[in-house]
């Protein structure tokens, strides 16, 4: 693996920096089985017994080859790898590698593993390559490595870990393994718990406004807000304690997180399979008649959707039928939809004693999540006529009524 310097040697030997890639090569042995087979010259097998000598001979060859590979073997890991040193002001972390093709990569790839450890543990993940630097401290040489993390958006550069040893060895099979060991100071520590504790102050606080947008059904809107506090939250292993009576630590933080989405997944499928119905005549002497209604709710239910039981204000059908911005309130939000439809009847004229009137249709579908109209029909007015007022209404906003059971066919669908 080859270095690229930082910082040229000084004359004196004693300060020198380089910084190393991630990459690395490991390299493989082959043996060869197939081997000339040699007898002297001039003699030869009798002829009855050449044939099978040969088959034998041949059959002999052929099941030793590719059966003689031995498993490689390296190293054995030294007494504080699999024990790392404990202390009141340090923590430790190592690395292993092994099949690298020289000693100098190995243990640079060992040192790689350690300090991954190393943002593991602090919940961070690498952002760029660590740089490596011998300094002389107090008469002796020591070797002290830093990197640029990222936590959760917050960069910071890990600085003081210090390789305290590394050991290398070559394997049965001519490659290199190597294990090294990473000191790295409690305080450098502790100033990343302090970075985490502020991420999960924001994280809670965030947290709590997708709470509360979840219990007002506004379901967009706590989405939202649950993404943004869990990428501030973050991976973090250790759990940070908080100023909060249910959420004391980030642990308990994170598991609230992930049952909110659960819980937001459930509530938006359940309530995009309910519409809420509203169904408003204008222009008519008398009341809305119910089967008007009726034959729009009937007509949902069959295309495989539930109808709330939760009437909407006219007003606010108003609003939405004539493309309005509503005001929304939680009983509004129970379900994914509103399917406004207004009947829009008049006489317009009178001829040998009949009634004609005409009659129109306007349907509305509005997305009480997205707040926004989704879809809109509309029907031209259709003329009937009748003896009385009443039954020419009935007649000619019938014919309306047809036409937006139709369009109720060819659009609900979508929505599911």
């Amino acid at each position: 693996m080859q270095q690229i310097p930082l910082l040229a040697q000084d004359h004196g030997g004693i300060r020198r920096r380089f910084r190393y890639s991630h990459s690395a090569r490991s390299a493989g042995g082959r043996q060869d089985c197939m081997r000339p087979i040699h007898r002297p010259f001039g003699t030869s097998l009798p002829a009855l017994v050449q044939p099978t000598a040969l088959a034998l001979l041949a059959l002999g060859l052929t099941a030793g080859c590719g059966t003689t590979k031995t498993a490689r073997t390296g190293p054995a890991a030294p007494r504080w790898f699999n024990s790392p040193p404990k202390a009141a002001r340090s923590l430790y972390f190592v690395g292993s590698a092994s099949g690298a093709f020289d000693e100098q990569t190995a243990r640079e790839l060992a040192v790689q593993k350690a300090l991954s450890d190393l943002t593991v543990f602090c919940g961070a993940q690498i952002k760029s390559d660590f740089q490596s630097e011998e300094v002389e401290r107090n008469g002796k040489l020591t070797q002290s490595v830093s990197l640029t993390v990222d936590i959760a958006g917050d960069e910071l550069t890990i600085r003081e870990a210090e390789i305290k040893a590394s050991e290398t060895g070559a394997g049965s099979d001519g490659t290199w393994d190597a294990y090294a060991l990473i000191q790295w100071p409690k305080a450098q520590y502790e100033a990343v718990l302090a970075s985490q504790r502020q991420r999960a102050e924001r994280a809670l606080a965030v947290f709590l406004e997708a709470d509360a947008a979840a219990k007002r059904l506004q379901l967009a809107q706590a989405q939202d807000k649950l993404k943004e506090a869990k990428m501030i939250l973050g991976p973090m292993k250790a759990q940070v304690p908080l100023k909060h009576r249910t959420f004391t630590n980030s642990g308990l933080l994170w598991d609230a997180v992930q049952a909110l989405k659960s819980r937001l997944a459930e509530l938006d499928k359940e309530r995009r399979r309910v519409f809420h119905v509203a169904v408003l005549c204008a222009g008519q002497s008398t009341s809305c008649p119910s089967h008007r209604t009726g034959a729009v709710t009937s007509k949902v239910a069959t295309l495989g959707f539930k109808v709330s039981a939760t009437g909407v204000p006219p007003e606010v059908a108003g609003e939405i039928v004539t493309s309005s911005n509503p005001k929304q309130d939680a009983s509004m939000r129970s379900a994914g939809f509103v399917l406004a439809v207004r009947y829009d009847g008049k006489l317009t004229a009178r001829e040998d004693g009949f009634v004609f009137t005409h009659c129109g249709a306007r349907g509305v579908v509005y997305d009480t999540d997205a707040n926004r109209i989704v879809a809109v029909h509309e029907v031209k007015p259709m003329k009937a006529g009748h003896v009385h007022v009443k039954g020419a209404l009935e007649k000619s906003c019938a014919k309306a009524e047809k036409n937006v059971m139709g369009w109720l066919d060819t659009t609900l669908p979508s929505f599911k």
